[in-house]
């Protein structure tokens, strides 16, 4: 009896051990445990903002990859107005975005991204309390916090001697420093330090501080060598220029590239941003974005990132880096009204603000020599068009 008993149980279960002895052997191991296992989500996330495996980091999405078998297909935006445009494009369904907090509100309320399914992302819980309600999403159901930072400066403190803690904004106008001063490539950015340099709203509904922040961000053109975004990093770690305002995490990374760099937050406060991980109503493959919202929200993936990209990881108790603690007036950001948050505009200041833009950048003054050039290639074209009425007149009377 004891014989057939083993008997059968070794038929069926030998063929059982067999299987997964390959399975482990030919590392089938993450298709066995997930049905999502060689599905491919498209992640688009802003530049220079995740642990890639530099710096002795992990890199985060192919750990993704190795423990769960989905594939990401991984892509970067410049601004959020770049983002708002691949989103209205349509030509790519992307699976998981991390917008900031204004844009995050103008998805909601353009029914862009969708509510998030919290079971599926129980790592979200981690996320200090004083971080989840937000004013972009009051209801917390549309995004999860990716980090948060602030707007800094950035400069040559070889050309500047003041007290690092009284430089401010206004040293982004100062005639002293021409050609040398590089500006944000985006509106709001650029508004709101015009606003904050004024001491106005981050987020005013009155036109009279939009056009005031309009008639500075004018007479600013003069001196700026010109508008960046990701270029600051190459002009400024070269010292091809010397001051420029940038996001706080990536000022810290260009400092380390040239020691010559100082990085405060201005005295008279600054832009608070989070970014928050939102999922497209279009996705294709929204459990899988999911998952991997909560893969980030872990922990030691969180501290990964934290460290690579020199911001502030919202998940309670994840020690943030050291290097941020030799910043002027950093004390200062969790103080109520020093550091402010952009909420979303309304209909009419968000028309104001886009056309004041343009008109900003396409005012180009035109100088001596262009207007010299310009003048004499009419001229040219007219000597031009009287020797062809010449010639053709010649013709006519020759025949």
């Amino acid at each position: 009896m004891k014989k057939i008993f083993f008997t059968l149980v070794a038929i069926i279960f030998l063929p059982l051990l067999i299987v997964v002895f390959f399975l482990i052997k030919f590392n089938y191991t993450a298709n066995f445990h997930t049905t999502s296992a060689g599905v491919t989500i498209n992640v688009c996330n802003w530049g220079e903002f995740i642990a890639d495996g530099s710096d002795d980091l992990v890199d985060v999405n192919e750990e993704f990859t190795k423990q769960t078998g989905i594939k990401v297909n991984y892509t970067t935006f410049q601004s959020n107005e770049d983002l708002y445009a691949k989103l209205e494009n349509k030509a790519i369904r992307y699976d998981v975005i991390v917008p900031s907090d204004y844009m995050v509100a103008r998805l909601i309320k353009n029914k862009i991204i969708k509510k998030l399914d919290f079971k599926k992302i129980p790592n979200a819980d981690l996320i200090d309390e004083t971080l989840r309600k937000t004013d972009y999403d009051p209801t917390g159901e549309y995004s999860v916090l990716y980090s948060w930072g602030v707007i800094a400066l950035i400069y040559d403190k070889t050309l500047i001697n003041d007290d690092p803690k009284n430089v401010d904004w206004d040293i982004l106008w100062n005639k002293q420093y021409r050609g040398k001063i590089l500006m944000c490539n985006n509106p709001r950015d650029a508004f709101a330090i015009a606003l904050l340099k004024n001491g106005k709203n981050l987020n005013s509904e009155n036109e009279n501080d939009w056009m005031e922040a309009f008639c500075d961000l004018k007479n600013q053109k003069d001196v700026l060598q010109g508008y960046v975004m990701d270029q600051i990093f190459d002009k400024m770690s070269s010292g091809e220029a010397k001051i420029a305002p940038y996001y706080l995490g990536d000022a810290l990374t260009i400092r380390e590239l040239n020691p010559k760099l100082s990085v405060v937050i201005p005295r008279s406060g600054t832009n608070k941003f989070l970014d928050a991980m939102c999922v497209p109503v279009n996705s294709a493959h929204p459990d899988e974005a999911m998952k991997y919202i909560n893969f980030l929200c872990s922990p030691r993936i969180s501290k990964e990132n934290s460290k690579k990209i020199k911001y502030f990881s919202p998940i309670a108790d994840v020690n943030n880096i050291e290097e941020i603690k030799d910043v002027a007036n950093l004390d200062k950001i969790m103080f109520p009204g020093f550091s402010r948050g952009f909420t979303d505009l309304s209909k009419n200041t968000g028309k104001l603000l886009s056309k004041l833009w343009v008109d900003i950048k396409i005012d180009k003054k035109i100088n001596f020599f262009e207007l010299f050039v310009v003048v004499l290639f009419f001229m040219f074209l007219l000597v031009l068009s009287f020797i062809k009425k010449r010639k053709t007149n010649k013709n006519r009377n020759t025949a």
